[in-house]
């Protein structure tokens, strides 16, 4: 987020407005007096309603794997509906220094966790460079074996020795992604059903 929207009388877009409660709601500390008041309405103290948050690729954002702690990410890719997001390893020091650590999770999720403000978006930078993912389409016994990029922009034949070497594309709820991040922190058990998270990591990190 551009610091110089958050200087007193300076005019916030829609869109640094919205990221700027996002930060809020998980980060109490850092208070605003306009965006955080309050309204009263009969006995009930309610909140003004937020706007949906819109992610975008670059976005660089939090998710929590505890009440004390929470892990990077970033979102890479976007097609239609669909995220290309990273989680990286490092979870201390500056951004840059935790971007260069190294990617731990990968994911394509939906954006619930940006539009509720679970996942609050902190910065916006060039995406972190990755190999360009590929993903099975069709099968062998058909005779329509392929391999797609992300956004299904390029599309080729494929040997099934080459197709061995991808998997088939996996759309999560992104709380999944944060259960595998959980997991990888030590708060819950991993299990096989995460291991999507870890390999396309993998496949995003080799080369």
């Amino acid at each position: 987020m551009n610091g110089a929207s958050n200087q007193p009388g300076a005019v916030q877009s829609d869109d640094e407005d919205v990221r700027w409660r996002s930060i809020q709601r998980t980060h109490p500390d850092v208070m605003d007096t306009v965006h955080c008041s309050w309204r009263r309405r009969g006995n009930r103290v309610t909140k003004p309603k937020s706007k949906r948050i819109h992610a975008r690729v670059g976005d660089v954002f939090l998710v929590p794997v505890s009440d004390e702690q929470d892990v990077y990410g970033q979102v890479i890719d976007q097609a239609g509906p669909q995220f290309l997001v990273v989680l990286f390893r490092s979870s201390a020091g500056s951004v840059e220094d935790i971007v260069g650590g190294g990617i731990q999770l990968a994911g394509i999720v939906f954006d619930a966790k940006w539009r509720n403000g679970d996942w609050p978006i902190v910065t916006n930078r060039p995406p972190v460079k990755v190999r360009s993912p590929w993903f099975v389409v069709g099968h062998e016994g058909l005779g329509n074996l392929r391999l797609e990029n992300f956004d299904g922009s390029v599309t080729h034949v494929a040997t099934p020795t080459e197709a061995a070497k991808h998997r088939y594309r996996t759309i999560s709820s992104p709380m999944a992604l944060q259960w595998a991040a959980e997991a990888k922190h030590g708060r819950r058990e991993w299990n096989k059903d995460l291991d999507c998270f870890r390999d396309l990591a993998v496949e995003l990190s080799s080369g």
